[in-house]
């Protein structure tokens, strides 16, 4: 792995990933063709090794690909967040938490372990605990994915960064020039909206050191510590700058000074040898008054939504969930809301009467909100033609 500031190695960490992520990308090869095919997952991970398991129609592409070629590779990816470059293209990017590893796919033929299989599914998708009947089986194909070695990386939200990463180049670091990268920062800046708080991210955990209004100026008094290192990383017209602090380079004790003030800092905080990344976070700076909404993006369940239409979209959001739901039930449907902070955000899942099988009908993603429309008519259609 290219990036050993990002690789996760921590075996908890990485099932926290496999847990949260909900979908996972299996790649196969059909003849001579690529292919790839987004499921929902159950798993078992122990001891490094991951069990997926998927369920699908009894017949179609990937059970022929499957049963003619067993190789899989296997991606799946959480956290998945825009990094803001500002006015300046070059420096988005994207925060993000992936696993990714070479597997064996099989189809299930023990009744057993079809049972387990689904069970499996059910937990991870839902968090609840299913009883699956051998009858319920029947009309569905378990695929097993047997996945012996895994890789995973994780990259924090934090201040602008991004862009694809290829040629790694040392950045000049003159007191008396600056890009204009860093110019244009420093002017977009100047209204001190937003702060930029300081975080040492070392094996999964974060250090808030300090908050600085001037990102520029505090980088120039990280420079003087020994171990810190800024590397940019260049690919055709985009660039993405990397900070780190290499732990064995700093003393026993040392300072980061700053406009008269002093921050300790020692080897001693670091448990571990490995170079702790440097994050900003951006914080919005509530000192100023009357200045309004904070600028900046709020996280909705797994989706970033601009502040300015956060409210706007909630509100909407939970009416629309209302209306689906107050239609469902007179059908005579039971209705509950599942998989809340999955990669594709939360569902509504209904059980029709004398039921025992959920369903599902929707995400209430971005284009739930959106593009649902006002007509009541129109509106039952929709929720008509999604039913099972």
């Amino acid at each position: 792995m290219r990036r050993k500031d990002r690789e996760v190695t921590d075996l908890g960490e990485i099932e926290n990933i496999i847990e949260k992520a909900k979908v996972v990308h299996v790649g196969m090869i059909d003849g001579n063709v690529p292919y790839v095919v987004p499921m929902q997952y159950g798993y078992v991970f122990n001891e490094g090794k991951l069990t997926l398991y998927l369920h699908s129609a009894k017949e179609g592409r990937k059970i022929d690909i499957i049963k003619k070629n067993s190789r899989v590779f296997v991606e799946l990816e959480t956290d998945v967040a825009p990094i803001s470059g500002g006015n300046i293209p070059c420096k988005y990017s994207s925060a993000y938490s992936s696993v990714m590893g070479e597997g064996t796919a099989e189809i299930v033929s023990d009744i057993n372990e079809k049972i387990f299989g689904l069970e499996c599914i059910m937990k991870t998708q839902t968090g609840r605990d299913f009883t699956v009947s051998e009858e319920m089986t029947s009309s569905v194909c378990v695929i097993k994915i047997s996945v012996p070695h895994l890789t995973a990386k994780h990259r924090p939200s934090q201040t602008p960064n991004g862009g694809p990463q290829k040629d790694e180049a040392k950045i000049d670091f003159s007191e008396n020039e600056k890009t204009k990268t860093e110019k244009g920062q420093s002017e977009e800046r100047a209204s001190k909206q937003t702060m930029y708080l300081l975080t040492f991210y070392q094996n999964g955990k974060e250090t808030p050191v300090a908050l600085f209004e001037n990102i520029d100026e505090a980088r120039k008094s990280l420079r003087s510590v020994p171990g810190y290192t800024m590397t940019e990383i260049k690919d055709g017209d985009f660039c993405d700058t990397s900070e780190t602090l290499s732990p064995g380079k700093l003393p026993d004790y040392t300072e980061i000074k700053y406009n008269g003030n002093r921050i300790p800092l020692s080897r001693f905080m670091f448990p571990d040898p490995d170079d702790a990344e440097i994050i900003w976070r951006e914080v919005p700076n509530m000192e100023t008054a009357n200045r309004g909404l904070a600028n900046g993006c709020t996280r909705v369940d797994a989706y970033v939504i601009n502040n300015e239409e956060v409210k706007a979209y909630i509100e909407k959001r939970e009416r629309t969930y209302e209306r689906a739901k107050i239609f469902l039930e007179q059908q005579g449907c039971e209705v509950d809301r599942s998989f809340f902070g999955s990669e594709d955000g939360e569902a509504i899942m209904y059980k029709k009467k004398d039921e025992s099988d959920w369903h599902f009908l929707m995400h209430m993603d971005p284009s739930f909100v959106e593009e649902t429309p006002d007509d009541e008519q129109d509106f039952e259609r929709i929720i008509r033609e999604n039913m099972q």
